[in-house]
Formats: structure tokens, C-alpha cells, sequence
């Protein structure tokens, strides 16, 4: 079973979307066993789904 980590994306104080990015993505894996992503390559990901996106201050909030 693929696990995924989930968070909204906010631009302004206005919801844009949620996302899933599966953990298979995941620059390593913590002594824990938890993934750990680079922000850059989130940022990617998210571009990439949502070219609308690219070049504005949006945030993203783990759900």
C-alpha cells in the first residue's frame, strides 16, 4: 500500500487545493521511519500539477 502525505495549498487566505504527494518521492527516510522531502522538490511537484501557481506566494499546510 503507497502512503502519501497530504497538505492544502493556501494563496492568500483562499483555499487552491489539496495535494498528495506519495512518499516514494521522499529525498530519505528518518531514523523513525518518517519520509523527509526537500521543500524544493515540493514546490516542483505542486508547479508542475498547478502551472497557474508558478512565480505567487502560496503556502502549504500539512493536513
Amino acid at each position: 500500500m503507497r502512503k502519501y502525505i497530504e497538505f492544502d495549498i493556501m494563496l492568500g487566505d483562499k483555499f487552491v487545493h489539496t495535494m498528495r504527494v506519495s512518499t516514494l518521492l521522499a529525498d530519505s527516510i528518518d531514523a523513525f521511519g518518517v519520509p523527509v522531502f526537500s521543500l524544493s522538490k515540493i514546490k516542483r511537484h505542486v508547479e508542475s500539477r498547478l502551472p497557474t501557481l508558478k512565480g505567487k506566494d502560496y503556502r502549504l499546510c500539512p493536513n
